[in-house]
């Protein structure tokens, strides 16, 4: 039970940051959100132009990255995020306070993310895979 906790709490805590990183605070930070849908759907607004996918070395890598974990953080985080939290609900005195307030933590960062990006979330698979 401990060892389902903490290895799907990691997954969680893995996906939440790569998505965040590498593909909504690219979108906010590189003013994506103040184009149309018109101009990222068309291919006006190329993923390749901006940081970190512009980048010499990493930007292929990058947006592989930035696809991949977009495209399946909801999927993993309706399969991981139960498996973190319910048996964490369940056993938590077989955890330390600070172990119980971390893999929390992860997950409502993970469901809080999810919840606030929603809306935007197809806009920016379309910037991503363009």
């Amino acid at each position: 039970m401990i060892q389902i906790v903490r290895s799907s709490g990691t997954i969680i805590l893995t996906f939440t940051v790569a998505y965040l990183v590498l593909s909504v605070l690219p979108f906010y930070a590189n003013g994506i959100y103040l184009h149309s849908y018109q101009e990222i759907f068309g291919s006006l607004v190329d993923v390749k132009g901006y940081a970190p996918f512009a980048w010499f070395g990493v930007g292929r890598l990058a947006q592989g990255i930035a696809m991949i974990t977009a495209g399946y953080v909801p999927y993993v985080s309706l399969l991981f995020t139960p498996l973190t939290l319910i048996p964490l609900a369940l056993k938590w005195n077989s955890f330390s306070k600070r172990e119980v307030s971390f893999w929390t933590a992860t997950g409502l960062v993970n469901i809080a993310s999810l919840v606030l990006t929603w809306q935007v979330h197809g806009i920016i698979m379309v910037w991503l895979v363009d």
